[in-house]
């Protein structure tokens, strides 16, 4: 099988009870058909009793990857010991845990006979790797001996005899990564420049230019004009951050947050950007600055690895019904992840890259894991 491998893939290995974050903290831990068939044949007297007790059946439809979950404990996996290890793993072996157990934090999607490997930033080891790298994220296409994985995605493109503009995401995702790497612009504008792209690619389908896309692809670049242009439209969209912020603030009421590291997170967001009950100005455009010079100047890569791997990983742009919708998404993404940064910046005055890097990961456990915080926070945007 052919595989397309980011660089960081394989360094990574689970570092268990030592991790501070659990990988089974704050979800349901799905139990596919196999596995399940499995636990219902264990002979060991102790572990077939505590199966029978933790193991739920799945209601209504039910697929060979979900037949059933595993109850959560104080917000924990039942089976996960007091050292923070799998008993699972420790009592019944390796071959017991479920496909999701198994593969977590690895990600395998297919696009034509291409596996392509990636992995999840809500592991923060996983977080470590991918974004604490400062030549940034590359990646390598080779042969490797099969092995059982569970596909997230199938796609199929043929930019030979392209039907859509869907037929060309190597090409597109590939033009958007690169130019977010271009580091001879600082990261802003290089941003700015791929929002431009995308937008300058959705006139060509809507034109029906499609068989354009690979000249544009090739030959696009911005002149000095252009470049001034957009460097003046570089500026904090104070009002998105205002609608991010209150719908957050509306999300966030009554219930806490599924993941403790981001419940700290966004508390000291709060009372770094909202200490008197609501949105101060001048306390967010201070807020900016300081971000700019103690964060962004010198480490822009890890929002650059964040969002290369946000690109490859999610199939940008086929992500979104349109690419101005997968557009939409990824710009919501980088507000939302600014709108946290600035006000943790003026809560403690200062961002160290470690800091960032551990709100990424528990940020990501929230929002990347739970299609309803997604839909909610796009709605209540869109509602605006």
């Amino acid at each position: 099988m052919k595989y397309r491998v980011p660089s960081y893939f394989d360094t990574f290995r689970c570092i268990g009870g030592v991790c501070q974050d659990t990988c089974c903290a704050g979800w349901y831990i799905a139990i596919d058909e196999a596995t399940y068939k499995k636990y219902k044949k264990v002979k060991d007297p102790v572990m077939k009793k505590r199966l029978d007790k933790e193991l739920v059946a799945k209601k209504g439809p039910v697929s060979s990857e979900h037949v059933a979950k595993i109850k959560l404990k104080n917000n924990r996996c039942a089976f996960l010991s007091s050292e923070g290890l799998c008993d699972l793993y420790t009592h019944l072996g390796e071959q017991y845990l479920s496909q999701t157990c198994q593969l977590y934090p690895r990600t395998f999607n297919q696009v034509n006979d291409t596996l392509e490997c990636s992995l999840a930033l809500s592991c923060p080891e996983a977080a470590r790797r991918i974004l604490l790298n400062p030549e940034g994220i590359t990646f390598k296409e080779e042969e490797r001996a099969e092995k059982q994985v569970v596909i997230s995605a199938r796609l199929t493109v043929n930019p030979q005899k392209p039907k859509g503009y869907q037929d060309y995401l190597l090409e597109i995702r590939q033009f958007l990564i690169e130019r977010l790497q271009k580091r001879e612009d600082p990261f802003q504008l290089r941003f700015l420049k791929l929002e431009a792209y995308m937008r300058e690619l959705d006139h060509l389908v809507r034109i029906g230019a499609l068989k354009k896309i690979p000249s544009f692809i090739q030959e696009r670049t911005f002149n000095e004009r252009q470049n001034k242009t957009i460097v003046s439209e570089a500026s904090y969209d104070e009002r998105a951050y205002v609608i991010l912020l209150d719908a957050l603030k509306s999300m966030r009421n009554g219930k806490k947050w599924p993941s403790p590291s981001y419940e700290a997170f966004y508390e000291e967001m709060l009372q770094g950007l909202d200490k008197e009950g609501g949105f101060n100005k001048q306390q967010f455009e201070k807020g900016c600055q300081i971000y700019e010079e103690t964060f962004l100047n010198s480490y822009s890569y890890i929002l650059e690895n964040y969002f290369v791997n946000y690109i490859y990983e999610r199939a940008v742009p086929l992500d979104g019904e349109t690419l101005l919708q997968s557009l939409a998404y990824l710009k919501t993404y980088k507000q939302l992840i600014e709108l946290h940064l600035i006000g943790l910046v003026l809560h403690h005055e200062s961002l160290t890259k470690e800091k960032v890097v551990n709100f990424l990961q528990a940020f990501t456990k929230v929002f990347d894991h739970n299609e309803l915080y997604r839909k909610q926070l796009i709605k209540a945007i869109e509602n605006k």
